[in-house]
């Protein structure tokens, strides 16, 4: 798909926004600068959860510290093919594909790009409200890239836990704004670790960092069923990330009950402020019904 192709594809559904806009500029939306990993979050209520599209799973919103990310969508139901298009600044890359995953040609460092997904029932990943929030993901140029890799081995050799030390180098991607790189770490072990923790940043990535909710359900799901012997500000922050996913998938009843019990867990544990800050929202959201 080519740049005039996705913007008027994104304009059938962003009606307010000038044709004459790049599309770099369209994915990263209105008031975002030019490093997309300080857009602002469209916020909790506006988290994605429409699952009837193929919405880009990994990467977006992100720095990348490797030129050969795997590319990730969701599935579409009745879906055979997907056309799949990475556009960046001087050359797009299509292929296609009857999976929901696939490996990325070797990419330019220093370079910004925006996956595109459309399933062959006419769905597509541009379909997601672009308004608020930014799609691109950018790689990191060398020199930057040769520091944090530094950083990285430099954590994988201290003498520590394995799982504190995966959370440890997914932590530190998180402040690096290498949220895919964070996801990757995170989740090629998730069958071996059954961390608590694991599953609650996990949570926390795909609904804080790249605004997802279907991602994230599993997760949070998880952190509160084998988070029960954690503290209870663990368990508050369990069930407060799962409330906000269960409430923007429109699973209300399932919300309220979350976000109560999070409510109870952060009174529990002393942290006054966010229960309140909660219960006003509670009120608020009740008064909406």
């Amino acid at each position: 798909m080519h740049y005039s192709q996705a913007i008027a594809l994104a304009c059938l559904t962003l009606t307010t926004i000038p044709a004459s806009w790049s599309l770099p500029a369209l994915a990263r939306g209105r008031d975002c600068p030019p490093s997309l990993i300080e857009c602002p979050d469209r916020g909790d209520e506006d988290l994605w959860a429409d699952t009837a599209i193929p919405f880009i799973i990994s990467p977006r919103r992100t720095d990348l510290l490797t030129t050969q990310p795997l590319l990730r969508w969701n599935p579409v139901a009745g879906a055979t093919r997907y056309t799949v298009t990475l556009s960046g600044e001087t050359d797009d890359w299509t292929v296609e594909t009857s999976n929901t995953q696939i490996q990325a040609p070797p990419l330019q460092r220093g370079q910004s790009y925006l996956l595109i997904v459309e399933a062959d029932t006419g769905a597509a990943s541009l379909s997601e409200d672009l308004v608020s929030g930014g799609l691109e993901f950018q790689v990191l140029d060398a020199a930057t890239a040769e520091v944090i890799a530094a950083e990285v081995l430099a954590i994988r050799d201290m003498p520590t836990d394995p799982t504190e030390k995966v959370l440890a180098i997914a932590r530190f991607f998180r402040r690096q704004d290498l949220i895919a790189d964070a996801l990757a770490e995170l989740e090629i072990l998730v069958p071996e670790l059954r961390s608590p923790a694991v599953y609650l940043l996990l949570g926390d990535l795909y609904r804080e960092d790249l605004q997802l909710a279907p991602p994230a359900l599993p997760y949070y799901e998880q952190a509160v069923a084998q988070g029960q012997k954690e503290s209870q500000e663990f368990q508050a922050r369990a069930h407060d990330g799962l409330a906000e996913v269960y409430a923007a998938m429109g699973r209300s009843e399932d919300a309220l009950a979350a976000r109560r019990r999070a409510i109870d867990l952060y009174e529990q544990s002393g942290n006054l402020n966010r229960a309140r800050e909660l219960e006003r929202q509670l009120e608020e959201w009740l008064m909406l019904r």
